[in-house]
């Protein structure tokens, strides 16, 4: 449901007009009993930022779901130009509904303050209450992956457990980190996931081209922001986005909003960064970024966000061309390249590039053939045998790593310009040949590490001489009459 206040539903036009246009007065009641319904709410007028706190307050006093609240100051429709008014409201709005709010979590809360009348009438739901902590999207997906524990490691309050993971939510402060670190996108928070705000990003670029800023500001300052930032004088759009943690923009937020030509700034207080403690992660996050146009730390109160703003200088550019990020992010690659990145380390998946250490390395085919989408395979050139990489289509989802019976392999998140638009040999080995044809059969030094452990063991030497042979061979060889029997 969208709710404008009466005397601004006139300036949005035909294009997006509200649900229902409500008194300044009576706005609270109506976002509280659209909650109450389970609907997603964005609500227009004046002092939205300021009566959030009270909105959520309420809304959890109640049992009902925050999450679904997207409030729009009146300031926003100033601060956003060129971005016309109604292509604003229509592009949050578009948001809250992608948003997948109404997936949040809850937990029994009996410590809870609930008043008579709740209690009388909502008894469960005022006992209940709705956590900041990560939605798990396709279980049976994130299950599949046995390999993978980026989240679980990545928890700093061991919140997560099991596979697919669990969540504490006694334990979880929805810091956010084990959204950022999930190379194949199934875990995100209640709000403002990378579709949500690419529904958003697409709706603002109707309006305008010029660069921008994204402002994730954190729920805890959004209500001190009025006063500070009325009659500020800026020369681009700045749209703000309400959030609970540093930690839910992550480094794929902040490559979606450059793709469409926006900087990603990230307002929130000292208290609130102290509570969810994501151990600095948004921090280096935002370093990481700082070439796409990501503010290099977390501004820390109204005051320097004003400051900010007012003397910023937009650095990204909307890229044509470029596809938007995918589950599996291969676009990364293609956003930090348009950017001009030569070189970059990133401390969660963003990129991948598997090093190899040649010395360990049999070229077994384990890493590629565990390889979900082709980005390493195995060839034979002729006389070399050859692992290859296509940086274009890994999504350093660490299979290749896990897969690995020698542990020769590390999967490390840096990008390299140099590594697109070619493929890049890891490692190298003589080519083995079948004895019988001649064909190339695989790695010489795998063949004769698999022949010796085969000897140790006691296997007949007719098993042996097998491994030199093609599958054709092989059959050749059965059919033949070169079988042995064991009596």
């Amino acid at each position: 449901m969208l709710l404008v206040e009466e005397s601004l539903q006139g300036i949005l036009g035909e294009g997006v007009a509200g649900e229902r246009s409500v008194s300044r007065e009576s706005m609270r009641e109506e976002i509280l009993k659209a909650l109450d319904s389970g609907e997603v709410v964005a609500a227009l007028y004046r002092g939205a930022w300021e009566e959030y706190p009270l909105v959520v307050r309420e809304a959890r006093r109640e049992g009902l779901n925050p999450y679904l609240y997207t409030p729009i100051d009146r300031l926003e429709l100033t601060l956003a130009a060129p971005v016309s008014p109604s292509d604003l409201v229509a592009a949050k709005y578009s948001a809250a509904l992608a948003s997948m709010a109404d997936k949040a979590l809850t937990r029994l809360s009996p410590s809870k303050s609930v008043d008579r009348r709740t209690l009388l009438f909502k008894p469960l739901q005022g006992v209940m209450e709705y956590v900041p902590a990560p939605i798990l999207l396709n279980p049976s997906i994130c299950g599949s992956w046995r390999h993978c524990r980026l989240c679980l490691d990545a928890c700093p309050h061991n919140a997560l457990e099991g596979k697919p993971p669990m969540v504490d939510a006694s334990k979880c402060t929805g810091c956010g980190v084990c959204s950022a670190v999930c190379p194949f996108g199934l875990l995100f928070m209640p709000q403002w996931n990378v579709k949500a705000l690419t529904y958003m990003l697409d709706r603002l670029r109707k309006s305008t081209d010029k660069p921008g800023v994204i402002v994730g500001v954190c729920d805890s300052m959004l209500g001190e922001l009025s006063n500070h930032l009325e009659g500020l004088d800026v020369e681009y759009p700045v749209v703000f986005i309400h959030i609970h943690c540093p930690g839910w923009l992550t480094e794929f937020h902040m490559l979606e909003a450059a793709l469409s030509g926006f900087d990603v700034v990230i307002a929130c207080s000292d208290d609130r960064v102290a509570e969810c403690r994501d151990g600095g992660a948004s921090e280096r996050w935002l370093k990481e970024m700082e070439p796409l146009g990501a503010y290099p730390a977390i501004i820390r109160s109204p005051e320097e966000l004003a400051e900010t703003l007012a003397s910023y200088k937009p650095r990204s550019r909307p890229l044509r061309g470029v596809e938007h990020l995918t589950v599996d992010k291969t676009a990364a690659y293609s956003i930090l390249e348009a950017y001009g990145v030569e070189e970059a380390s990133f401390s969660t998946p963003i990129v991948g590039y598997p090093e190899v250490d040649e010395e360990k390395c049999l070229l077994c085919e384990a890493c590629s053939n565990s390889c979900p989408y082709g980005a390493l395979r195995l060839s034979a050139e002729g006389d070399e045998f050859k692992l290859v990489f296509d940086a274009s289509k890994c999504t350093a989802c660490g299979a290749c790593e896990a897969s690995c019976p020698y542990g020769a392999l590390r999967l490390s998140y840096r990008f390299s310009r140099s590594l697109l638009g070619k493929s890049h040999v890891l490692a190298k080995d003589e080519v083995a040949r079948c004895r019988m044809c001649g064909r190339p059969i695989g790695s010489l030094k795998h063949l004769k590490a698999l022949e010796k452990k085969l000897r140790e063991s006691g296997v007949d030497e007719w098993v042996i001489e097998q491994l030199w042979l093609c599958q054709e061979c092989k059959v050749k060889r059965l059919l033949g009459g070169g079988a042995r029997r064991r009596i």
